[in-house]
């Protein structure tokens, strides 16, 4: 946090704001929980931003605020840690900060903040999904719709650090192209399959070949035939279902990653 000079300060807590542009959401379970039980050791020091306004908005301690202020007496001020900064993008700098440092931020949530961050890498990564027609969320409601909201964003980051931008578009396309509606394709270890085979055939990829190959089977087929291979010869799930894509599509494994007979 170079360049933030925080100060401590007592503040009114229904003064302060929670910008969810990229902050994660309200958990309404631990709010009532801290709600029934308050306690000053609990709470420690929230951090605040002060923006030009003049008002506070949470960088870290929004669920303790939420649940002092759901208690049945809550305290007139409360203690909080301030930096001034004028800028959202800074603010969302450091609350991805905070949270990779002292706590479990969820993959998902990182992402958005690092969104509103314009982190470079985050926004190649949104621009290529848009393109595929698919979004990112935490959405967790069922049907056809969230066939194309991807949860998998590390699985997300792990295909754009290996082919990049292009490629996370490439292994959407494939996705959607080969198996629309179904939410078993957009999961970790399918994103991270199909983008390993595009990977292999590097100046021989063909989009149209592989999406013909790739409809000879289902993800869930795949996915279960990773399983029993996985019981049957061990190693890792990843490696599987590499395998799996051979048995069921036809799509052959590297010499060099064959199983040994």
């Amino acid at each position: 946090m170079n360049g933030y000079n925080g100060t401590f300060e007592l503040v009114d807590p229904r003064t302060i704001i929670i910008d969810h542009t990229y902050q994660r959401a309200r958990k309404n379970t631990l709010v009532q929980q801290i709600a029934q039980s308050p306690s000053w050791e609990a709470f420690g020091v929230p951090v605040c931003f002060r923006r030009e306004n003049g008002m506070y908005y949470c960088a870290d301690g929004q669920q303790r605020i939420a649940g002092l202020l759901a208690s049945e007496k809550p305290p007139k001020l409360v203690p909080i840690v301030v930096f001034d900064i004028q800028d959202v993008t800074d603010e969302a700098q450091v609350f991805v900060r905070i949270n990779e440092w002292r706590k479990s931020l969820q993959p998902i949530e990182k992402h958005k903040s690092k969104i509103v961050a314009r982190d470079p890498a985050a926004l190649a990564m949104e621009k290529a999904v848009a393109e595929a027609g698919f979004t990112i969320d935490n959405n967790t409601g069922q049907g056809v719709a969230n066939a194309k909201t991807i949860q998998a964003v590390a699985a997300l980051g792990v295909v754009y650090n290996r082919i990049g931008e292009e490629g996370v578009l490439q292994t959407l396309t494939c996705i959607r192209e080969a198996w629309p509606n179904d939410q078993t394709a957009i999961k970790s270890h399918m994103l991270r399959g199909v983008a390993e085979l595009i990977e292999e055939q590097g100046q021989n990829y063909v989009r149209a070949s592989l999406i013909k190959a790739l409809k000879k089977s289902t993800p869930s087929d795949i996915l279960r035939k990773a399983d029993e291979l996985r019981f049957d010869f061990g190693g890792s799930k990843g490696t599987q279902v590499r395998r799996a894509f051979s048995v069921l599509c036809g799509l052959k494994m590297p010499r060099e990653a064959a199983p040994k007979k």
